[in-house]
């Protein structure tokens, strides 16, 4: 198909030299005196039986289109372009589909994606009737393009924005149709229009004649309404521009966040802090190893505290030889990123230590990440305290890599045993951004697989798919995945999960700044959404997305 720089070429021969600006979604072609611009939109759904409609019913949208037509500037147009329909390969799809769905409602028990599902699987039972009984269907696509002529570009932009608005509001109140912009279509719809291909390739709609013939295609799936209880809203879902939520009880079951420097990982568990908070189900520990997550939430949302305000140690942490040597193990294995299986001579080297009370002098060079840890007596009741009746924000941002690392782990250590061992059963959230540094730790991994019978979740954000280890990987609900165009990036996350190369690498790619792929372990249907911004610390920050 010829791109966006042939279709302007083609545009500026054909315009008597006047010069053509394409700005998706609109198109402009500027002359000495005069411009003349268009904006291309198309039909995303429209909320309307599929079982037919009645007379009135009919008559009434006639007229209702008829009227977005009348207040349309001149040279306008509403195009509804038919496509072919293979009614047997597309009955074979929807029963595929509908096997699916059947499959996945036997298994979710999340009353929000229930209602997505069955929804679908009642649509797509209808229209599966249609073709058996012999019923027309028509695959259809809806194209408006609004044309203005003035004297500037800006001119033409504003009064374009205007109708686009205007259009879209009127067929989303009196049709229940929802049209956008058409922004990643245009190259196809300009290539359709000039001839440079004989299929416009563009988002189609299939419905029986007599309701989509006379006036607008019908939707393959119509929305359910949504809960927003006890919910967290993540962002919203790019194709069907509805919120993506996850119920707070869901996040017991722990979440994995994935995604390069500068896609949006910091923004997402900032708004989940910010809307989890607000919810008040639960309260939250947030360890922050590069400080970024502290400047983003909004002042109030949590208590920020530093190390050198709740100074930890090991021997104040852990009780008994073998939790001690556990923990140190951790530590040292985290910190000098070495597997554990190695560290038995330098475990056994620090516990004796800390038993012999020899911490003055030479200190071998592999424990040094320990030593702040072992000196001193510092207790960890103010702290656990704190941690168990407020949302706090541990910021190691500014301290060194070692120490980061060792007091993070010794932090999570005393959150686990707080929470294991509270009474109550209210929700408790542990998020941990970058962490890299102590996923692999036999600490996250217990975490993991006992945190959600102690209603405690974990909520884990890493750069590569690669630092979180297959045990976690398994014991996590739900993984949000941003964009990335690296190959191994993409077939890590494939192999981890189970799913085909092809298509996920595909998606991955295409994916911008602060969009993701949301994929629940029982849903077999991944959500593609935007992420939502929290609210800013300081409004008149401008931080780009981490």
């Amino acid at each position: 198909m010829v791109g966006l720089r042939g279709i302007r070429g083609l545009f500026s021969r054909q315009s008597n030299n006047r010069e053509v600006r394409v700005d998706p979604p609109d198109v402009y072609f500027v002359s000495r005196d005069k411009v003349v611009g268009f904006r291309y939109l198309v039909a995303d759904e429209m909320d309307f039986d599929v079982r037919g409609l009645s007379p009135s019913r009919l008559y009434d949208n006639v007229e209702r289109l008829a009227s977005v037509i009348d207040k349309l500037p001149h040279g306008s147009e509403v195009k509804l372009v038919k496509t072919q329909l293979d009614l047997s390969s597309y009955a074979r799809k929807i029963e595929n589909e509908m096997a699916n769905l059947r499959a996945s409602l036997e298994l979710t028990s999340e009353p929000h994606i229930k209602a997505r599902l069955e929804t679908r699987l009642e649509t797509l039972s209808e229209l599966y009737r249609l073709i058996v009984e012999g019923r027309p269907l028509l695959r259809l696509s809806l194209v408006v393009k609004i044309r203005v002529e003035v004297k500037s570009i800006e001119e033409a932009r504003q009064i374009l924005s205007y109708h686009s608005s205007m259009v879209s509001n009127i067929l989303r109140s009196s049709l229940g149709l929802k049209v956008r912009e058409a922004k990643r279509e245009i190259e196809k719809i300009l290539a359709y229009e000039t001839g440079s291909t004989s299929e416009l390739s563009i988002r189609t709609f299939v419905g029986p004649m007599s309701a989509v013939a006379p006036i607008l295609p019908i939707p393959a799936v119509k929305r359910p309404k949504l809960d927003y209880d006890n919910a967290v809203v993540l962002g919203v879902e790019i194709e069907e521009n509805t919120p993506v939520l996850v119920p707070t009880d869901l996040l017991t079951k722990h979440m994995l966040v994935i995604g390069p420097t500068g896609r949006g990982k910091t923004t997402l568990l900032a708004n989940l802090l910010q809307v989890f908070a607000s919810l008040g189900t639960g309260i939250f520990l947030g360890v922050d190893f590069k400080g970024d997550l502290a400047s983003y939430l909004e002042g109030g949302i949590a208590k920020v505290v530093e190390p050198r305000e709740y100074p930890l140690s090991i021997r104040s942490l852990a009780s008994g030889g073998l939790e001690v040597k556990s923990l140190i193990t951790d530590i040292l294995s985290s910190s000098l990123q070495v597997p554990r299986d190695s560290l038995v001579e330098s475990v056994e080297y620090v516990y004796s230590l800390l038993t012999d009370d020899r911490l003055e002098g030479g200190i071998r060079a592999d424990v040094l990440p320990l030593i702040e840890l072992l000196r001193g007596e510092a207790s960890s009741s103010n702290l656990r305290e704190l941690i168990l009746g407020d949302n706090v924000l541990v910021n190691l941002g500014g301290y060194g890599y070692a120490y980061q690392t060792a007091y993070g782990l010794s932090l999570l250590y005393l959150a686990k045993d707080a929470l294991f061992k509270r009474t109550t059963s209210e929700l408790r959230l542990l998020v941990v951004d970058e962490a890299w540094r102590v996923s692999r730790s036999r600490l996250v991994v217990e975490l993991f697989k006992e945190g959600r019978s102690r209603s405690v979740g974990v909520v884990l954000s890493t750069q590569n798919p690669g630092d979180i280890p297959r045990e976690v990987f398994e014991n996590a609900h739900l993984i949000v995945v941003f964009g990335s165009p690296n190959e191994k990036y993409a077939r890590t996350v494939a192999e981890l999960l189970g799913l085909e190369y092809d298509a996920l690498s595909k998606k991955l790619g295409r994916l911008g700044v602060g969009e993701a792929v949301l994929l629940n372990t029982l849903d077999p249907h991944p959500v593609v959404f935007k992420v939502r911004n929290p609210v800013q610390k300081n409004s008149s920050d401008e931080r780009r997305a981490s």
